[in-house]
């Protein structure tokens, strides 16, 4: 954007940046646009905005926030579905995003964090989002409070509807020393899109969850064409405890983890009236891993248990009650010798799950690691 440099002798402001009026302006990610001195660039990609007025002003002794406003309109005028020429304005308070792909403002500082809006505009989509690390103490039953020290909000909106998603880590205090991180994630919303539902809102509310997130409810969700209600999890880190001894010619370490989780959603259905499925979930892991070599790693073997206990309840919207809990226990060894050279893994997977739709068993035997089995039916 050109702009001109404008001192005032007698007038106020003194100083200011102004725009060129009626400058045209490209956001688009073509290459090759060359301006040539005063006449702007032209294309058949993205959009443009023609300025109609913007720039800066001394305010006290710093300059003001920049701005600028005027037209947006598609660089294709044959496309009907393209964006329709509209009047916007910009405030920059951050970094500035302006090309075919996306307008707005990120790393904004404010009292909260930092912020950033972006407006999608290929998938005409408004996404603002909040990143807060701060610690903010929370009261619960004095004198215990949760003490907050990072907090993600993001907010969609797009043709396809709207979520608020939200994510957090932090810990209760006071309490024993062994117990850990306390760990949040949320949406809320109505948003039919299962693609930026799966790679882009759930990673986010499961930013901060240690254990592998609830993806049998994101199935669940995404069969039914998205998102339509809400889904909460807390997360407690219980136990966190590792322990290692090495020696010249030896080295022993141990390593034992434990946490809880609960979760919980509604999720509204078509139908006459309102009606919905509604849910909890709840998940409690232990991992004990303990590991020994020798000769500075000529040979080693490693152990491993994890144990997962798994309880689920769904009420729909017929009434009708689903409960079922699985109890899990993985077996896994590991011995290598010649610095790896040669390695060997097994595993024995234990499962056995009851609930209103049956009983069942699982045991197998394999080669090599096995992730946890939380899948939703045995």
């Amino acid at each position: 954007m050109p702009a001109v440099l404008v001192a005032r002798a007698k007038k106020s402001p003194t100083y200011s940046i102004d725009i060129s009026k009626n400058w045209i302006t490209q956001l688009t990610t073509s290459t090759g646009l060359v301006r040539v001195g005063d006449t702007p660039t032209t294309s058949q990609e993205g959009f443009s905005v023609n300025i109609a007025k913007g720039g800066t002003v001394v305010s006290g002794n710093d300059w003001g926030v920049f701005t600028f406003e005027g037209i947006m309109t598609d660089n294709n005028p044959d496309d009907k579905d393209g964006l329709q020429p509209t009047y916007m304005k910009f405030t920059v308070y951050g970094d500035i995003i302006a090309n075919a792909d996306a307008v707005g403002i990120t790393n904004m500082t404010t009292p909260f964090g930092k912020l950033s809006v972006v407006f999608d505009v290929p998938k005409k989509r408004l996404i603002g989002h909040l990143h807060v690390t701060t610690d903010i103490d929370i009261p619960i039953i004095p004198p215990i409070e949760l003490t907050v020290n990072e907090l993600q909000v993001q907010f969609l909106a797009d043709p396809k509807g709207f979520c608020l998603s939200a994510a957090a880590t932090g810990h209760v205090k006071p309490v024993p020393s062994l117990l850990q991180k306390t760990n949040f994630g949320f949406m809320l919303g109505y948003y039919r899109d299962t693609e930026t539902l799966r790679k882009e809102i759930w990673p986010l509310v499961n930013t901060y969850i240690v254990n592998i997130p609830n993806e049998c409810y994101l199935d669940h969700i995404c069969s039914q064409g998205g998102l339509s209600g809400t889904y909460a999890t807390l997360e407690q880190v219980i136990f966190d405890f590792s322990m290692g001894i090495n020696a010249i010619i030896a080295s022993v370490d141990v390593t034992v983890k434990s946490f809880a989780r609960a979760d919980f959603f509604m999720q509204f259905v078509g139908g006459s009236g309102l009606t919905f499925n509604t849910g909890v979930s709840l998940l409690y892991k232990t991992h004990v891993e303990a590991g020994a070599s020798v000769g500075a790693g000529l040979a080693s073997v490693r152990g491993s248990v994890r144990d997962l206990l798994m309880a689920y309840a769904i009420l729909d919207a017929r009434q009708e009650l689903t409960v079922e809990g699985c109890l899990e226990r993985n077996f896994e060894i590991t011995t290598k010798a010649l610095w790896g050279l040669f390695e060997d893994t097994h595993n024995v997977l234990f499962k056995i799950c009851a609930g209103t739709e049956g009983l069942g068993i699982k045991i197998e035997l394999g080669k090599g690691s096995r992730d946890d089995d939380q899948s939703c039916k045995l």
